[in-house]
């Protein structure tokens, strides 16, 4: 049986809350947009990875996608290297991701609930992307990550909660990340959703 999560409010600067469940590691990341120009549906698809890269190159060096089922186009392999952050030297994110709505017909002027979910792509497997892991890069352990979006019926308004594992400290690390580095790094992820939600406010 799964252990309740207790999340406490770490930062609420630019109406984007970020919380943390601080012996699990888990973070969450909470905020609402709202944009009565377009359709924020359309946006929530994979390439709202393509547009996390685009707002954030100071942070990321590459980001890549592939389908690895051209017939399903719920699911993608996704990695992101980001760059060296604190000298702590390149890390990576590596996961498949499902969303299954892009299976299913929208329907429209319909509230809906979306669920993005993620889990590493598991090193023994074959993957399309692996090689372009850098060969020094440590991946940042991303199992658990999972995205509810629920949308306004009339598609001008989402609320948005990411729930992730942010853990950089390995038990069999030497040499354990200060804990100064950790509240840095889960700053940098609330600031890709900070740019994030701005962006889609200004469109259209």
């Amino acid at each position: 049986m799964e252990e309740e999560e207790h999340y406490a409010l770490s930062c609420d600067k630019d109406s984007v809350y970020l919380s943390r469940d601080k012996p699990k590691y888990m973070y969450l990341i909470e905020f609402k947009a709202v944009n009565q120009k377009i359709c924020i549906d359309g946006l929530l698809t994979f390439d709202i990875y393509k547009m996390m890269y685009e707002l954030n190159k100071d942070l990321f060096d590459s980001h890549h996608i592939s389908y690895p089922d051209p017939a399903d186009p719920s699911r993608a392999e996704l990695l992101f290297i980001f760059k060296s952050i604190m000298g702590l030297g390149e890390r990576y994110t590596h996961v498949y991701a499902h969303m299954p709505h892009l299976s299913q017909p929208s329907v429209h002027g319909q509230g809906q609930v979306i669920h993005i979910n993620s889990a590493n792509v598991p090193k023994t497997e074959q993957s399309q992307l692996r090689h372009l892991i850098p060969r020094r890069a440590e991946q940042i352990d991303s199992d658990n990550s999972n995205i509810t979006i629920h949308v306004q019926p009339d598609g001008h308004a989402i609320h948005f909660y990411y729930k992730f594992k942010l853990q950089l400290s390995k038990p069999d690390d030497v040499i354990s990340i200060p804990p100064f580095v950790d509240k840095a790094i889960s700053a940098m992820m609330k600031n890709i959703f900070v740019r994030m939600k701005q962006f889609i406010e200004c469109l259209g």
